[in-house]
């Protein structure tokens, strides 16, 4: 059984409007039906009398016409009424009626995007579906603590949405049937590695689905069909475009992913570099930084990093200078979450080296921290789909009006020929749903708080690497944190027998201890970059979580923290 339903609908006027027309359809079936067997009585007799006639047979006509119409209006009455018509008692529903109820498994099927265009549901994202017999998987929606359970149906341009909050036993039984149709296993874990990939948004997955299975076309054939997936991938553009507040006249170019668009920007430029200076900064992904280093003919020069993992702007300005062809530095460091101070670097290099190129890495602060190409200066930005909830394999690179690059890859003249190849038309299709889905408010700032301020309560040596959590140089989905004296593999695999996934701030061989690069250019102490741990956020994180993770350190870190290696 389940306690507490209420019910939420797109217009009040309209259920007034539907129980009227319920009503009126009560009444013409009524009539109908006594008007049709009265008449139909009456010319029985009369044929039996006087035999047919032209008259007589136009009059059955009628009745049995009005007969049919009594008797339809009585059988889809209730398809007219599109108020929810389970039965109810004392404020409870019986859970098993809803699911074994064949008359109505029908009612219709979800659409994410219709629902929160709605805006009629304000306590968190639908982040789990849920399959179960005698209702269409699209029908119902958990939230991630399974505190509410969501029931979506349409008839015509009625929305309704169903929310029940269920008991305690029913939790238990939602969550275990929602894990076998998953293949999960009934323990729900805490992904908390959102920087090194994300989960597919289900926005995505239909995207790509249907991309797939019908607008499966190369976008460049010239039949018709092939135009739909060319129509989206401009529309995709274009969203991409706005999202950085590009200068207008700037371009797309799909690429595979992050490390795709920043050698395609890096090398693509080794003509222009040759005899020039490089400047990247010392958190740069190998993506960036292997690159500048691979270029032949050019000097590639490190930009210090400040301790809080910041672009040390004092040391980039003594480096900068006419001879300079090239700057790199990534939005947001993937391991600190150090917000780059970009535009200050923009104006310094329109000041002193107008002619460089300034390129961002934009792959850990795509759309979860804002950026405006125009007002940072940059010539190119790359973004990755994988990050944020779009698939693995498909990125982009965005460059300014002007840039021209030395094609990689060469072939059929894709991609305005700066990278041939078929267009992956279905990653494509799985980013543009990504980017309109991931959501404009959002609580990772708070989640990460909340996190934070545990950590500093349970463990007082805890401390953050990178700039202070609550500062406008911290992006609200990365936090750093050294628990020493456990080692932060010991801490990483002690979380995952709790089911909860993070990342760490250092790497491990079996001969070789090694601190994380970007620890170490931040001059981060030996014994704390051995014991960090690197927490990310999705939208989909709750406080909630945050409390069982902090249970879960509290435990683990009081037994490992006995232990000390010498």
């Amino acid at each position: 059984m389940m306690d507490n339903f209420r019910e939420e609908s797109v217009s009040s006027r309209k259920s007034g409007f539907d129980s009227l027309v319920y009503a009126f359809a009560n009444v013409v079936w009524v009539l109908l039906g006594i008007y049709a067997f009265m008449e139909l009585q009456n010319l029985i007799n009369v044929i039996a009398v006087y035999g047919f006639s032209t008259g007589l047979l136009v009059n059955l006509a009628l009745v049995l016409v009005a007969g049919g119409i009594a008797v339809l209006t009585f059988l889809n009455k209730d398809k007219i009424r599109t108020e929810y018509e389970y039965t109810f008692t004392n404020g409870q529903m019986d859970f098993a009626k809803v699911f074994n109820n064949k008359k109505r498994k029908n009612l219709g099927t979800m659409n994410v995007r219709n629902v929160e265009a709605c805006g009629m549901v304000a306590s968190g994202s639908f982040n789990r579906y849920i399959n179960m017999p005698g209702i269409k998987r699209t029908n119902w929606f958990l939230n991630r603590d399974a505190q509410l359970f969501y029931f979506y149906f349409q008839k015509e341009e009625q929305k309704r949405i169903i929310i029940i909050e269920p008991s305690e036993e029913m939790v238990g039984l939602i969550k275990s049937t929602s894990a076998r149709a998953s293949g999960r296993t009934t323990d729900m874990s805490i992904y908390l590695d959102n920087s090194a990939t994300t989960r597919p948004c289900e926005q995505a997955v239909e995207a790509m689905m249907h991309a797939m299975r019908e607008d499966f076309y190369n976008p460049s054939a010239l039949y018709a069909p092939a135009m739909i997936s060319e129509k989206m991938m401009k529309k995709c553009r274009e969203i991409i475009l706005q999202s950085v507040h590009a200068p207008s006249g700037s371009r797309v170019v799909f690429v595979s992913g992050g490390t795709e668009a920043d050698n395609l920007v890096i090398l693509g430029q080794q003509k222009k570099c040759r005899g020039k200076r490089i400047l990247y900064s010392a958190g740069e992904h190998p993506a960036v930084k292997e690159a500048c280093q691979a270029m032949e003919g050019a000097e590639a020069l490190l930009i210090p990093y400040t301790r809080d993992g910041l672009v040390d702007l004092q040391a980039l300005e003594s480096l900068i200078d006419e001879n300079v062809a090239l700057i790199c530095v990534m939005q947001v460091n993937n391991e600190t979450g150090a917000i780059q101070p970009l535009k200050e670097i923009g104006e310094m290099k329109r000041r002193l080296c107008p002619q460089a190129h300034f390129h961002v890495d934009g792959v850990q602060g795509y759309l979860r921290v804002p950026f405006d190409m125009k007002d940072t200066g940059a010539d190119s930005y790359a973004l990755s789909g994988h990050k944020i909830h779009a698939p693995k394999g498909i990125g982009a690179l965005v460059m300014a009006p002007g840039v021209q690059l030395h094609a990689r890859q060469v072939g059929g003249g894709q991609e305005s020929a700066i990278r041939s190849g078929t267009e992956n038309t279905v990653g494509i299709a799985g980013l543009m749903a990504a980017i309109e889905a991931f959501p404009k408010a959002h609580q990772m700032q708070q989640v990460k708080m909340h996190l934070w301020q545990g950590l500093q309560e349970l463990i007082p040596v805890a401390k953050v690497n990178g700039p202070r959590p609550d500062s406008e140089q911290a992006a609200p989905h990365i936090l750093n944190v050294s628990l020493p004296p456990v080692r932060s593999e010991t801490m990483l695999h002690a979380l995952e027998g709790k089911k909860i996934y993070v990342g760490i701030g250092s790497a491990c061989s079996s001969h070789k201890q090694k601190v994380s690069a970007v620890l170490r250019a931040m001059h981060v102490e030996q014994h704390l970059a051995e014991s960090a741990l690197r927490f990310s956020f999705c939208p989909e994180n709750t406080i909630e979580e945050m409390n069982t993770v902090l249970e879960a350190v509290k435990s683990r870190y009081s037994l490992l923290s006995r232990f000390q290696r010498r």
